[in-house]
């Protein structure tokens, strides 16, 4: 497949982007939700609050750049646990479902 049949396919794949350079979502003609978020841990323990509200569960986190407890999960907002050795690092979160 050439670049361009490539691009054409997996825009058709995507039905909507949104957010910026640290926190974004894209939702897939699948029906997959992938929200990426990047924070700075400022406490062992830390409230995020999605991009865009899963429809109907959360199925993956995924942390890059650290350790991470889940201790809430929920449509629209996580609370996330920090091993204490990772305050004052860049993590990205990387949370997926449908």
């Amino acid at each position: 497949m050439s670049d361009s049949v490539q691009e054409v396919a997996k825009a058709r794949q995507i039905l909507n982007q949104g957010g910026g350079e640290h926190n974004g979502y894209t939702l897939y003609s699948s029906g997959l939700l992938v929200q990426t978020i990047q924070i700075t841990v400022t406490s062992i323990e830390k409230e995020i609050v999605f991009p865009a509200t899963f429809p109907c569960v959360v199925t993956s986190v995924q942390p890059i750049g650290g350790n991470v407890k889940v201790l809430k999960l929920g449509k629209n907002k996580a609370l996330l646990q920090f091993d204490p050795a990772d305050v004052g690092t860049k993590i990205k979160l990387i949370f997926s479902g449908q």
